[in-house]
C-alpha cells in the first residue's frame, strides 16, 4: 500500500505543478498515469477505487493536449468563452470527480485500518476540500462579469485558498502511505 500512495502522491505533485518552457516539462498525463498505476494495484483489495482509477484514466487521456499549451497563457486570452477554457474548466471539473472519489477510497482504507484519527480527518477534510473547489471553479466561470479590480482581489485569495488546499491533500496522501508503515510498527511494539 505504501507504493501505491508513493505513486498516488507523485501523480497528484505533478498534476499540481506547471512548468513550461514550450511544453509542460512535468506533464499532467504522466501524473495521471501515475495515479492509474498506485490505484491499479489498490483496486485487488478495494474495489471502491474502481471509479478513481475509471476518471484517472479518462483524466489521463483528455490531458495530453494540456502538454502542449500553458494554462497560465490560456487564463491572459481576452475570450472566456474560447475552447480552451472550456477545456480547462472541464479538466478541473473531472479532477474534483476524480478526487471524491479517491477521498472514498481513502476513507474505505482509513476504516478497515481501523485508523480512527484518519479517518475523521479524511472524512472532514473530504467535506472542505470538494466544496471549496466546487466554489473556486464555480467563481471562475463569473470573471468575466465582474469589474476587474473586484475579480483580481478575489482570484488571489481563491488561488491562495486553492493552493493550501491541494498541498493538505498532498499531506493527506502522504499520511496514506505511512498507514502501513505505522501499522506494522505498531504491532511490532505490542508484540515485543
Amino acid at each position: 500500500m505504501s507504493n501505491s500512495f508513493r505513486k498516488i502522491f507523485w501523480g497528484f505533485f505533478l498534476v499540481l505543478v506547471e512548468i513550461n518552457i514550450l511544453i509542460d516539462i512535468l506533464p499532467d498525463p504522466v501524473g495521471y498515469f501515475l495515479i492509474i498505476s498506485g490505484l491499479s494495484s489498490l483496486i485487488e483489495e478495494f474495489t471502491i477505487g474502481k471509479k478513481a482509477l475509471n476518471w484517472a484514466i479518462v483524466l489521463c487521456i483528455l490531458s495530453i493536449p494540456s502538454v502542449f499549451v500553458s494554462q497560465h497563457s490560456i487564463n491572459q486570452t481576452i475570450n472566456p468563452l474560447s475552447f480552451w477554457h472550456i477545456y480547462i474548466s472541464v479538466l478541473a471539473l473531472l479532477k474534483i470527480i476524480l478526487v471524491f472519489y479517491m477521498f472514498q477510497l481513502m476513507v474505505r482504507i482509513a476504516r478497515e485500518w481501523r485508523a480512527e484519527n484518519l479517518l475523521d480527518w479524511t472524512f472532514k477534510f473530504s467535506k472542505i476540500y470538494l466544496v471549496f473547489m466546487f466554489i473556486f471553479l464555480m467563481l471562475q466561470s463569473f470573471h468575466m462579469n465582474v469589474n476587474t479590480d473586484f475579480v483580481m482581489g478575489i482570484s488571489v485569495v481563491c488561488l491562495i485558498g486553492a493552493l493550501i488546499v491541494e498541498i493538505m491533500f498532498l499531506v493527506l496522501l502522504r499520511r496514506f502511505k505511512k498507514l502501513d508503515e505505522d501499522f506494522s510498527d505498531s504491532n511490532n511494539s505490542t508484540l515485543a
